[in-house]
């Protein structure tokens, strides 16, 4: 990959959790940086799913880890202002509830809470092959390669499906991408407030909107477009970045394969650059 300022002493990890939504990500940030921020410079937080929660979700423990006494009513809250129909205004929260109830009684989660204390819950994969966090979908499924990832390769790859999604994509941005009403105020809040913590702290914080969310850009694309500019990197436009669309860079209908990653990572890179430029100048 190319360097553009090797002048840099920069080393990332990928802090990433599978199905991770957006609350979870600020939940794990505040978090990691009431921990230690000292070697902390540069922060990014992926904008994914909201608050959005099914029945099918429940028991598991990325869903349940992250609750607590401060941010549980504010979930609910931002779940309620997500759904739009009222049975999933009801629902959602509900759920979200449910799961924080798990955690607090330690419901079904007895072992787990044992094992975690006891040093054995532990996810070396999870480090990837180079102890950075990052594990791509290609080396998984090579490393399971009868596993659930091996039929999301063979049959959601196709042209036509890829080109469904393509299409979908570019139609909701054309749609939503002036749009700034965004009904979700309780996110819009939080990510407000983690920015201001980032600055008072010196860190650099970029806010991204990744590519091919479909449906979910209905909701992201206006929660995006209101926070500042020189806080956010967008790729929801199918158009603006072909090669995030390209079959041979894609794992599935929304996942990158390794060669996907790698030319979405020296893109991200450049526009990186361009965004701590412009926070630095304007402090």
């Amino acid at each position: 990959m190319h360097i553009q300022r090797p002048e840099w002493d920069v080393h990332s990890f990928n802090f990433g959790i599978p199905a991770n939504r957006t609350p979870q990500s600020v939940f794990m940030l505040e978090n990691l940086l009431k921990y230690d921020q000292r070697n902390i410079k540069y922060v990014v937080i992926d904008l994914s799913e909201l608050t959005k929660m099914g029945a099918d979700n429940l028991h598991k423990k990325e869903m349940i880890y992250w609750y607590n006494n401060s941010n549980i009513l504010g979930v609910m809250k931002a779940s309620y202002e997500s759904e739009h129909s009222m049975s999933k205004k009801v629902s959602v929260p509900a759920l979200h509830g449910f799961s924080y109830l798990e955690k607090s009684f330690m419901i079904g989660i007895g072992t787990t809470l044992v094992q975690q204390h006891a040093g054995l819950n532990v996810e070396p994969k999870a480090m990837g092959p180079h102890n950075d966090g990052f594990y791509t979908l290609d080396q998984e499924m090579q490393d399971d390669p009868e596993g659930d990832l091996s039929l999301r390769y063979t049959e959601l790859r196709t042209q036509d499906t890829i080109d469904y999604r393509t299409q979908v994509c570019q139609r909701l941005f054309d749609k939503y991408k002036d749009a700034t009403k965004n009904p979700n105020a309780t996110i819009e809040k939080e990510l407000e407030d983690i920015i201001d913590y980032c600055n008072e702290n010196d860190i650099h914080i970029i806010i991204m909107l990744s590519q091919r969310l479909g449906d979910r850009y209905e909701y992201l694309i206006p929660l995006y477009n209101k926070l500042p500019e020189q806080y956010k990197i967008g790729f929801q436009d199918p158009q603006a970045y072909p090669a995030l669309n390209d079959r041979d860079n894609l794992f599935d209908l929304a996942h990158l394969n390794a060669q996907g990653a790698r030319i979405f990572t020296q893109t991200f890179a450049d526009l990186f650059i361009e965004r701590i430029d412009e926070q630095m100048d304007r402090k």
